[in-house]
């Protein structure tokens, strides 16, 4: 991979799974501060941890969408900028709903993690399985080949049916 396409393509995309990969970790390691601080029961803590995946799941479909229609660069930009918004958010909370909204916005804006970087991945990158002689285009030629060798199945079902 060309150094300019790794720098491109590889360290934004890898930047925001290893966020994605601290929000959702990070409830686990400050839970005791921000029990202390907060007061919160364990019902609260699970409620806090659980709206993050909640969001990061329920946008996965439409996010799907955006980024076929908008591509990779622009929704990942945007999501991720709202993630950052969200972590700035949960860090100046003052009371438990605010900690809520913000733990929602970071499971809204982290969820593009993954996918967003499959997606410009996939854009970018050549197609390995086009080139000749790589391993993946011969097993695909020798697929080709074998099933023009075999009969049709609903010729042979046709005749045996007869």
């Amino acid at each position: 991979m060309p150094a300019a396409l790794f720098l491109r393509l590889f360290l934004p995309y890898a930047a925001g799974n290893f966020a994605g990969s601290l929000y959702r970790s990070v409830n686990a390691v400050v839970a005791p501060d921000i029990i202390a601080e907060f007061l919160l029961s364990a019902e609260d803590m699970g409620l806090l941890t659980s709206v993050f995946f909640l969001l990061y799941a329920g946008v996965q479909i439409p996010l799907g969408i955006a980024l076929d229609r908008f591509g990779a660069r622009r929704v990942t930009a945007v999501l991720i900028m709202i993630a950052a918004s969200g972590a700035a958010l949960f860090s100046q909370a003052s009371d438990f709903a605010t900690l809520l909204i913000a733990r929602a916005v970071m499971g809204l804006g982290i969820s593009v993690a993954f996918m967003g970087a499959l997606k410009a991945i996939c854009a970018h990158l050549p197609r390995v399985a086009e080139e000749p002689g790589q391993p993946a285009s011969v097993a695909r030629r020798k697929g080709e080949r074998k099933a023009h060798d075999r009969p049709d199945a609903t010729a042979s079902r046709s005749v045996a049916g007869a």
